[in-house]
C-alpha cells in the first residue's frame, strides 16, 4: 500500500534527525516545527476512493470503531457506491482512520528522532520556549507557562505531561484565533447565558476556521482530536478515559509536534515578513503549502 511505502521513504530520508544535527537551538525548534505537515486532504481521499474502486466488498459493509473496552463507539456506514447517501460520510471515517497511520508514521520517523538530535545537540531549558508561547496568536493571555511547560516537557521526553498539559488547551487556542479574527465563538441563548462554542463546533461548524487554517490542518485537528474513527485524543484526555499508554503513543508525540508547529508559524510568518517587507504579523493566519 502507499503509506508503506511512504513509511520507508521516511526511515531512509528523514528518520535520523540528521537535517537539524549541529544546528543552534532556536534554528533546531524551528525546523523540526516544519520538519513534517498535516496529512494531504485531496491525497487521503484519492486514495480511499480508488481503494473503494479495487475493494468494493470492503466498503459494502458498515464498519464499527470499539473502545479500549471492545464497546462500539462509531459506525461507518457501507455504501454500493460512491453515489450512494452514505458515500461521503464512509469515505470521511475512512480518511480520519488513515490519518492515524500517517501521524504514527511522522512521529516515529521523523519527531522522535528529531528530538533526540536536538537532546544530543543542546540542554534545554523551559526557558528556551518562552519565544514560542509570548504574545503568540495561538497563545491565549496568561496560557503562555502552560505551553511553555507542555513544549518543554515534549522536547525531553515527558509526553505524559506535554499530552496533559497541551491537549485541552488547543479547543481554547482554536477560540482565541476565531475572536481576533472577528468570529464570534459563543451562542447567546434565551435565559441571557452566553456559553462558549465547544471543540466538535469549532472543528466541525466554524467555516472560518477552515479559510484560517486552511482544509489540511483543519482536517489533522479533526481526526486528531474529536472525531471517532480519528486519534479522538481530546475527548479521551479531557474525559479521563486515556490510560498511561495513550499519554505516551506515537499519536500523542504526533499532537505535541502539531502544537509546537501551530506555535512556530507566527515567528516563521514574522521571519519571512521581515526579510521581505519590514513587517511584523499580528493574527494566526497558517494554511499549509
Amino acid at each position: 500500500m502507499r503509506v508503506t511505502n511512504e513509511i520507508r521513504s521516511v526511515d531512509r530520508r528523514e528518520g535520523k534527525g540528521s537535517e537539524i544535527k549541529d544546528l543552534p537551538l532556536r534554528e533546531a525548534i524551528l525546523k523540526l516545527a516544519v520538519m513534517c505537515k498535516s496529512p494531504l486532504i485531496d491525497d487521503l481521499r484519492s486514495q480511499i476512493v480508488d481503494e473503494r474502486g479495487q475493494f468494493p466488498i470492503y466498503f459494502m459493509f458498515h464498519s464499527q470503531q470499539l473502545d479500549s473496552r471492545g464497546r462500539v463507539v462509531a459506525t461507518r456506514p457501507g455504501t454500493l457506491s460512491l453515489e450512494d447517501e452514505d458515500a461521503e460520510s464512509a469515505v470521511r471515517a475512512e480518511m480520519y482512520r488513515r490519518a492515524i497511520w500517517f501521524q504514527e508514521l511522522y512521529a516515529q520517523g521523523v519527531i522522535l528522532p528529531a528530538i533526540h538530535q536536538i537532546n544530543l545537540d543542546h540542554r534545554i531549558r523551559e526557558q528556551d520556549l518562552h519565544e514560542f508561547v509570548m504574545h503568540n496568536p495561538f497563545v491565549p493571555p496568561g496560557h503562555e507557562l502552560i505551553f511553555a511547560r507542555g513544549l518543554y516537557a515534549g522536547l525531553t521526553g515527558d509526553f505524559m505531561v506535554a499530552s496533559a498539559l497541551l491537549v485541552p488547551q488547543i479547543e481554547n487556542s482554536l477560540r482565541y484565533i476565531l475572536d481576533q479574527h472577528g468570529v464570534i465563538t459563543s451562542n447567546l441563548k434565551s435565559d441571557g447565558t452566553q456559553p462558549d462554542f465547544l471543540l466538535g463546533k469549532l472543528l466541525f461548524e466554524v467555516n472560518e476556521l477552515l479559510q484560517i487554517l486552511g482544509e489540511d490542518i483543519l482536517f489533522d485537528l479533526q481526526g486528531l482530536l474529536a472525531h471517532e474513527f480519528g486519534s479522538n485524543l481530546r475527548n479521551r484526555f479531557a474525559h479521563g478515559m486515556a490510560n498511561a499508554a495513550e499519554f505516551l503513543s506515537l499519536r500523542a508525540v504526533y499532537a505535541w509536534s502539531l502544537v509546537l508547529r501551530l506555535c512556530s508559524y507566527p515567528i516563521l510568518a514574522s521571519m519571512e515578513t521581515e526579510k521581505s517587507e519590514g513587517a511584523t504579523s499580528t493574527t494566526l493566519s497558517v494554511k499549509q503549502e
